[in-house]
């Protein structure tokens, strides 16, 4: 079986650096985001966001009735500010202000996004083992990457340290 999967890995600290304090960033917005849909009465709802961590919106259960200031889009079924109303326009600037952080954005060495022909690509990230990997659907211009700090792996070692980290989470009676 033939995958045009395309894999860097880096241990260098600036790298690791953004990753780290992207998981804390992460955190702290979520803590604003509860906060946010507790002040709104709405619990644990889902929220919805884009790619670019904006925030489209919040899940509605069916049958419950709408709170004033937001409205249910009729194309996603979410929770959204109507902005048309002064009370939804007060919760959209709050909702814009609370855009969720990505470690994509300031990686080192390694682009968010690639267009590749007529396809826009969007790098995944992991952290494996003291490592973070990046991974990409199909190979990227490598003149975009800077193989200083990032080198590519071949799939057969991604894979066995994918594997190796879900048997020690196993092991560890959690899910990887």
């Amino acid at each position: 079986m033939s995958t045009d999967k395309t894999v860097y890995r880096s241990t260098h600290p600036d790298v690791l650096s953004v990753w780290h304090a992207s998981i804390e960033a992460r955190e702290a917005w979520g803590e604003l985001m509860e906060t946010f849909l507790d002040e709104h009465g709405f619990g644990t709802r889902n929220v919805y966001v884009s790619h670019s961590g904006r925030v489209l919106g919040v899940e509605h259960i069916e049958g419950e009735d709408v709170p004033d200031g937001w409205r249910i889009d009729s194309r996603t079924g979410y929770l959204m500010p109507r902005l048309a109303s002064r009370k939804g326009k007060a919760i959209g600037a709050s909702l814009a202000e609370l855009t969720q952080p990505d470690p994509r954005d300031a990686m080192p060495g390694m682009p968010k996004t690639m267009f590749v022909s007529l396809a826009l690509l969007t790098c995944g990230l992991a952290l494996i083992d003291g490592a973070l990997y990046a991974t990409w659907s199909r190979p990227i211009p490598e003149e975009r990457v800077d193989l200083t700090i990032w080198e590519r792996v071949k799939l057969s070692e991604y894979y066995a340290a994918v594997e190796a980290a879900e048997a020690a989470q196993a092991q560890k009676g959690g899910q990887p």
